[in-house]
């Protein structure tokens, strides 16, 4: 059984991943978020993980390195809402020591297993405490994940001075995966997986051989896949959930 951190942009089907991995055994953490009318399965996110990637940011965010958060910088995000922010892959990280302590004391019971959408910045923070860990990338059609994120912040109180826009909402798409997909997979430790691949069953083969674990199939409910999708307007955007299926193997024929 591999330790695994899971990581995608919010509304992108993360939460589906860890629920079919939550039975197996995983230290998940010991404060979960509880679950909502947006995740009424539950989101399987420490608030304890959560606190510490947030620091990480708002340590880049107080640096004022080159960055984007909330629109291209005219709004500031606050405690909690850096999952919406969209950094710069020019971003750099400097944790102090109190930082990798913190990091260390939340690896200590094993096997693991940490969701946050946060992981798609500040994963380069936490990779030389992880070892051999293995990393699970989740992500959906863009336009699935924009919608759904601007109907997360019409609806979440916390979000509820957050002017969520379409642009931005592409725009952090964009940022978190080009992250993702700028860091090193030197020892196969990546799998790449469709939210749809979970939601059809066939992933499940896949994730249970990269994880060497036994996936909880029925947690799956297709009845919670409502969202419907937006079309992709952007070259860009294309090209980057182009480059995610071909790694996930996912045919976007199949795209709802």
């Amino acid at each position: 059984m591999r330790n695994c951190m899971i990581l995608g942009a919010g509304r992108s089907g993360t939460s589906l991943a860890a629920g079919c991995l939550a039975s197996a055994g995983y230290h998940m953490g010991d404060d979960l978020i509880e679950p909502c009318e947006t995740n009424p399965q539950g989101f399987f996110e420490c608030r304890r993980i959560n606190a510490l990637n947030e620091d990480i940011l708002r340590a880049v965010d107080a640096r004022g390195a080159p960055r984007y958060l909330g629109l291209f910088g005219r709004q500031r995000l606050r405690h909690d809402q850096y999952w919406l922010a969209c950094l710069s892959p020019r971003t750099t990280f400097r944790p102090d020591p109190a930082i990798r302590e913190r990091i260390r004391d939340c690896l200590s019971r094993r096997p693991y297993c940490f969701k946050d959408p946060r992981f798609c910045y500040t994963l380069p923070v936490w990779q030389p405490e992880l070892g051999r860990a293995a990393f699970l990338c989740v992500f959906r059609h863009p336009g699935a994940t924009v919608r759904s994120t601007l109907r997360e912040c019409e609806r979440m109180d916390y979000l509820g001075d957050v002017h969520m826009t379409e642009r931005w909402a592409w725009q952090l798409w964009t940022c978190m995966y080009r992250a993702v997909l700028a860091m090193p997979d030197r020892d196969r430790t990546w799998l790449f997986v469709h939210y749809n691949q979970i939601l059809e069953g066939d992933a499940f083969s896949r994730v249970a051989e990269h994880l060497d674990v036994t996936i909880q199939s029925d947690f799956v409910n297709p009845a919670l896949s409502r969202t419907p999708t937006m079309p992709i307007t952007s070259s860009s955007v294309a090209r980057l959930y182009d480059a995610l299926c071909e790694r996930a193997g996912y045919d976007r024929s199949r795209d709802r």
